[in-house]
């Protein structure tokens, strides 16, 4: 929970929408003596040490490791430094401070997708989940995914007809382009495609098997039936008495 005390103090847009007082920061260089130590304590300390207050969210700053400050330094040249390299940073108006995330620049992710059985490249719907964004491939199977900001990003891609494609651990960096490698999206299994043939296969073996039994054969499975076939025939009918 957010609380308004000396160092302490509600979020920066309900200090601009309510108008809190604030202490005005003074000119003149304070000596500060704050060791590196958890940015909240490091804020509180700088408070205590300068007598001006300052608006931010404890919980946040909770997270990060401040810098030290030691020696005679203005207040907003102390605050610079005390949050130099934590992805935060101070503002100043009217000698009222409050800290503040720095918002890093976006980056892009760009990458290629293609259907393995020769189909056109177009309209396979790629997501990027993280930031629930869609966009589908051009006729080349290009995608491009713009203002992304900074992170690892999982993509998965559909097409009708084709297994679901996952593409993981993609690295987008602030002011810079990703460009993934291509991937490939397969078809989805089809009895008319893979299964017929197989079907055939086993009926074959079936038949096979029947014959072998009749002759008093060894049985074998259905991928090793096919041996058979060299020594069942008309001869072998008419020696053994057997009729297919």
């Amino acid at each position: 929970m957010t609380t308004m005390t000396r160092g302490f103090a509600p979020p920066l847009w309900l200090w601009l929408g309510w108008g809190l007082c604030s202490v005005s920061a003074p000119a003149e260089p304070i000596a500060f003596s704050i060791p590196t130590q958890r940015g909240d304590r490091a804020l509180a300390l700088f408070t205590q040490q300068s007598g001006v207050d300052i608006l931010y969210t404890a919980h946040p700053l909770r997270q990060i490791r401040s810098q030290s400050v030691h020696g005679l330094h203005e207040p907003s040249d102390a605050l610079v430094v005390l949050l130099r390299g934590t992805g935060f940073m101070p503002t100043q108006q009217n000698g009222r401070y409050a800290i503040v995330a720095i918002t890093p620049p976006p980056g892009s992710l760009v990458g290629r997708i293609e259907p393995s059985n020769g189909e056109s490249a177009t309209s396979t719907t790629v997501h990027l989940l993280a930031e629930q964004r869609t966009t589908s491939t051009n006729r080349h199977g290009e995608y491009r995914f713009e203002n992304v900001r900074p992170g690892t990003y999982r993509i998965v891609a559909e097409r009708d007809g084709f297994r679901t494609l996952e593409i993981s651990d993609n690295t987008v960096q602030s002011n810079r382009r990703t460009q993934l490698a291509l991937e490939i999206i397969s078809p989805r299994a089809s009895v008319t495609e893979f299964g017929q043939p197989q079907l055939q296969r086993l009926r074959q073996s079936g038949r096979d098997g029947r014959r072998a039994r009749r002759l008093g054969l060894p049985l074998r499975s259905p991928p090793n039936a096919q041996p058979f076939l060299p020594f069942i025939g008309a001869r072998n009918v008419a020696r053994f008495g057997t009729r297919f």
